[in-house]
């Protein structure tokens, strides 16, 4: 077995670890809480941009973000093993965890 086939066998080991390994921090936030949150988190990376002007669906996605980056360990499994995971991959990851999020807070669901 060549050293690319090995790195890509390892690479797939580490991210099935990954999955296993999704760590949350959920609150019992009412909707209105954590839109809130979401607001504030928006804000933070969108300063002249008032986000009570979003609309519904950007206000879940914002909220989402918020969940995603702040109350799990998303941005940590991403610095520490981004580098090794395909563009694939990440979007994968980042797919696991929005529907951790989404099974906690239906009301975020965009379908």
């Amino acid at each position: 077995m060549g050293r690319k086939q090995r790195a890509k066998r390892n690479i797939k080991r580490v991210f099935k670890a990954i999955r296993q390994n999704i760590e949350t921090d959920f609150s019992d936030y009412d909707e209105d809480s954590l839109h809130f949150l979401g607001r504030i988190y928006y804000r933070r990376y969108n300063p002249n941009i008032d986000p009570s002007d979003l609309g519904q669906d950007a206000m879940r996605r914002a909220t989402t973000n918020y969940l995603r980056h702040q109350r799990t360990n998303y941005d940590a499994i991403l610095n520490r093993h981004g580098m090794a995971l395909s563009g694939i991959q990440t979007a994968e990851l980042k797919h696991l965890v929005n529907i951790r999020i989404w099974g906690r807070y239906p009301f975020l669901n965009p379908k």
